[in-house]
């Protein structure tokens, strides 16, 4: 498990690191660039890596709860939820999703 969580470890900051260096780079360009149709571009680019980050980041605080046990059982409207996704004219709630969903709502169960 050690081995495992240290290979996590890695990749995590190897991907967080990517991300990090890829809107430093665009915020570099901006300082040099100056050019203000550029600069909205460059700047969208910097934001996009953020999120990227941000979500990798939550990603393995999600990870990092259910290695710990801690998550905190609540009542919660899966279908309400799901029904976010359905278009008016579906039969039922059909999403696009690839069959891994199948292993995630068993999860649930």
């Amino acid at each position: 498990m050690e081995v495992e969580k240290r290979r996590w470890v890695d990749f995590l900051l190897h991907d967080a690191s990517n991300y990090i260096q890829g809107a430093r780079g665009y915020i570099e360009i901006l300082k040099i660039c100056g050019d203000k149709g550029k600069s909205d571009v460059y700047i969208q680019k910097s934001l996009e890596q953020l999120d990227k980050l941000i979500e990798l980041l939550d990603y393995a605080n999600i990870l990092n709860k259910i290695e710990k046990k801690q998550l905190s059982l609540q009542k919660i409207d899966v279908e309400a939820y799901l029904r976010r996704f359905c278009t008016p004219e579906s039969q039922g709630c059909v999403v696009n999703a690839d069959s891994m969903l199948y292993d995630a709502l068993d999860n649930l169960v």
